[in-house]
């Protein structure tokens, strides 16, 4: 822990993480998150799945998909920011079992 932060991993055993290039080359978020998860099925692993959302339209994708257990925002403004931090709220309100923590990397 370093100026009040904490540590979310350890390594890159402990979780997958789909950043833009995985989104991208898997044809966008929802197919994106569904290898990940047909991937932890058929290898019968139960680690969490990350997220990296560019915009406020990819955290609506999202939740949209389900089975996230992070969401990182992905060079947003501070205005930018607020505003997805606003939308996931909205979200969680609507769908609180489908993710269990927001982490915010600017």
């Amino acid at each position: 822990k370093i100026g009040g932060g904490e540590n979310h991993r350890m390594g890159l055993f402990d979780m997958i993480l789909l950043k833009d290039n995985h989104i991208d080359f898997a044809g966008g978020i929802r197919p994106a998150i569904e290898g990940a998860k047909a991937y932890l099925k058929a290898k019968g692993k139960n680690i969490p799945i990350e997220c990296e959302v560019r915009s406020l339209e990819d955290i609506d994708e999202v939740f949209a998909a389900g089975g996230v257990d992070r969401i990182m925002f992905d060079n947003f403004t501070p205005e930018l920011t607020r505003q997805g931090y606003y939308t996931t709220n909205i979200h969680l309100i609507k769908v609180i079992n489908k993710i269990k923590k927001i982490c915010i990397h600017v």
